[in-house]
């Protein structure tokens, strides 16, 4: 029987992952396993519609009202809220599926409309849904941290959980295991993914956890239509996982009121200015957390703005030149525009010039020096291929190095650097990061053959635009890994390590658990530390990147700032911070001066903070105050020139990235001993009580060198005499086999 799934776009994986990285840290799961699907609601069958983010929505939804004690209970219409999950996203005129959150967000913002009044089916794929016959809305969603253990947590706390996952071959044939349907991992296919209702976990001998999911491939699949996941399948390809609820007692539900706004905080500004746009995204007031608003600018510059904070969300903006300029915002079926207006700059008056004086011979000027690292803030990294205007743009905007990843020469993905657009970035005066990534998503793709391959590739890429060695190649670890995946992930490294072997510098990127791990074994020269996956921590790292998905200058990047030289090319000098120079900040303080106090405060180990997101919230306060305790200050939550003195002081104490040598090779004692093969002596070993002998000394084996060193042992034949080992032990032993 054909299944169908859905293809996930990048940006759907991007989106996914930045809202996952500022999800809650949940209490620790039991481990003891927990059963909530006697709430689940009946099967459903999706047939060929990419409309299964929508089914565990619906099934998601019975479960409540059953919990609840809803009565009667109402099967809600999948098409219905698949309609507005799509409508959210922006693409109505396709069935392409949407993320769990998209679905999620639908039933909080529309609601819910019977399938009685709605049917399933290809007739309402693309009809409007009647929003007057919605009958109750879902009153929250939230995003969990992308892990096993955050679903056997939620579970634990009597909270199913709706999931997406990249889909394997075995998802379409669950086996027989001890009387279950089990999916365990396989082989994946590229791209593809599936949305599901998992209800159940429980532990097990042979496949460490288990867990029981709702499908909506109709009753034939599974058991009765649902099935249980191993923990290697959801560890490999689990991608997005979300809860959702619904008020105790059903209520009247409340029409949307959805307004959407885009502005500058100023109408004018003058070339050289950076713009601070923003925009406003709220149902009856409330921001909806989560969306992404598309964000156009008439100077050709455009990108999407995540609503990750109440009320305004936005980016800094370059304007190249003086006009007028439209900005315009669009979501589902709302638009908004805004005007900014830009003029020249006036030149600065000039006094009379004095005589000039005769000429003095002048020497040859030096090549320029390597670009400083100018504000520790001012750092990003992009999947866009830069035009000249976006690369003046950026620098118009302060931003001193850009990180770009490697593949023009040898893969088809249209991320990659060009020759040229690199020699644009360096003619602009600013720096290069190189980063080598495919689909590092998982634990299965760390494996020492692919670090292998990896690091050749990447190599063959840095020779492309001909790198200097002292170039980092920063290879990526893009998931929430756990401590149970570090052993695959640090022989990928030493595999990328051993195989570049000094032509240029081996950077790791990853969360605070990777890079930390992977700087103690010596396989790393450089790292950069995301904030996602992390809880507020900042290791001693080179790079932290501290914001994802944001528009600076029309261009969609990853905010970073730089503390230790991070083997950019050419190279930058990381500027120290000068914080007492910011102003006054508190509660409801937003910004760059709020960001660079964020980072600070979780340098220094104040991980309560959670994220550089510019917005002086809660979290923030609490850890402004932890450390004015700490520092005998005046513990009012007020940033002033005291603390910021103080932050000054401490930061700079902090001490760069000190690197931890590279493990030598291990040694063994081989001890000689007299060996004969067929009564002719040959070389053979002793070593930890096991005996070696060189096998191209027994007849009709040849040995064959392999291009990684090693060596293969193949027969020409297999009618050669029988052959008679003889060896001979330092103690007087001697012992024949016959092989």
């Amino acid at each position: 029987m054909a299944y169908n799934t859905i293809k996930l776009t990048d940006q759907q994986l991007a989106r996914i992952r930045q809202r996952a990285a500022s999800a809650r840290v949940l209490a620790p799961a039991s481990n003891q396993g927990a059963d909530l699907s006697q709430w689940c609601g009946s099967v459903f069958d999706q047939g060929q519609e990419g409309a299964c983010a929508d089914c565990t929505t619906r099934d998601f939804l019975l479960w409540l009202q059953n919990k609840y004690g809803y009565s009667p209970v109402i099967d809600p219409s999948v098409n219905a809220n698949y309609y507005f999950a799509r409508l959210m996203y922006g693409d109505l005129n396709t069935d392409g599926g949407s993320s769990l959150h998209d679905a999620f967000q639908a039933a909080v913002t529309y609601g819910v409309i019977p399938s009685s009044d709605f049917a399933f089916g290809p007739n309402t794929l693309y009809v409007e849904p009647p929003l007057q016959d919605v009958a109750f809305q879902a009153s929250s969603l939230e995003d969990l941290p992308i892990s096993t253990e955050a679903i056997r947590a939620s579970l634990d706390s009597g909270v199913p959980v709706g999931i997406s996952i990249l889909v394997m071959q075995t998802l379409y044939s669950p086996t027989m295991y001890d009387g279950m349907h089990i999916v365990d991992a396989g082989t994946v296919e590229p791209n593809q993914g599936h949305g599901v209702f998992v209800v159940a976990y429980k532990p097990d001998p042979t496949y460490g956890y288990l867990y029981r999911f709702q499908n909506s491939w109709g009753t034939s699949y599974g058991d009765n239509g649902f099935a249980w996941f191993t923990e290697a399948y959801l560890k490999q390809c689990l991608v997005e996982a979300c809860t959702l609820d619904i008020p105790k007692t059903r209520t009247a539900p409340v029409p949307p009121n959805i307004v959407l706004q885009v502005g500058a905080d100023k109408p004018s500004y003058t070339v050289g200015d950076s713009v601070s746009v923003w925009v406003t995204l709220e149902n009856h007031g409330q921001t909806i957390i989560g969306q992404y608003v598309d964000i156009a600018i008439s100077d050709g510059n455009d990108g999407s703005i995540p609503m990750l904070a109440d009320g305004k969300n936005g980016f800094s903006w370059a304007p190249a030149a003086a006009g007028t300029y439209t900005l315009t915002a669009t979501w589902g079926n709302l638009k908004a525009t805004a005007q900014v207006t830009v003029s020249a700059a006036q030149p600065t008056p000039q006094p009379n010039p004095a005589p000039a004086p005769s000429p003095t011979p002048q020497p040859t000027p030096s090549p320029s020096p390597a670009p400083q690292g100018g504000s520790q803030l001012l750092h990003l990294d992009c999947s866009t291929r830069l035009t000249a205007a976006n690369v003046q743009a950026l620098k118009s905007a302060g931003y001193k190095v850009i990180g770009r990843y490697l593949g023009a020469k040898t893969t088809s993905m249209t991320k990659t650097i060009t020759p040229d657009e690199l020699k644009t970035i360096q003619s602009a005066g600013l720096s290069v990061i190189l980063f080598w990534e495919t689909n590092p998503t998982s634990a299965a793709y760390f494996t020492a053959a692919q670090g292998s391959a990896d690091a050749k590739q990447a190599m063959e890429e840095m020779q492309y635009l001909g790198a200097p060695k002292t170039a980092a190649i920063y290879f990526v670890v893009d998931y929430d890994a756990q401590s149970s995946d570090m052993a695959a992930i640090e022989a990928y490294f030493k595999a990328v390590y051993q195989t570049v072997n000094g032509a240029y510098l081996v950077g790791a990127y990853g969360s605070y658990a990777v890079v930390s791990a992977l700087w103690k074994t010596g396989y790393v020269d450089k790292v950069m530390q995301t904030y996602a996956w992390s809880a507020g921590q900042v290791s001693n790292c080179h790079v932290y990147q501290y914001q994802n998905n944001v528009t600076v200058a029309g261009v969609n990047a990853d905010l970073n700032a730089v503390f230790a030289a991070p083997g950019s090319w050419p190279e930058v000098t990381p500027q120290v911070p000068n914080l007492s120079a910011n102003p006054t900040v508190q509660s409801g303080s937003t910004g760059a001066a709020v960001q660079a106090l964020q980072i600070a405060l979780m340098r220094l180990g104040y991980s309560v903070v959670g994220t550089a997101d510019g917005d002086f919230g809660p979290n923030t306060l609490s850890g402004v105050k932890a450390f004015q305790t700490a520092q005998k200050l005046t513990v009012d939550g007020i940033v002033g020139p005291a603390t910021w003195a103080a932050l000054d002081k401490a930061v700079g104490a902090l001490k760069p990235p000190t690197p931890v040598p590279t493990p030598a090779p291990a040694t063994v004692t081989a001890t000689p001993i007299h060996a004969q093969v067929n009564g002719k002596d040959v070389q053979a070993y002793a070593i930890d009580d096991k005996t070696y002998v060189l096998w191209s000394a027994i007849p009709g084996v040849q040995d064959q060198k392999l291009s990684d060193g090693g060596w293969n042992f193949v027969t020409n034949s297999v009618d050669e005499k029988p052959v008679s080992l003889t060896l001979s032990y330092p103690d007087g032993s001697t012992q024949t086999i016959k092989l």
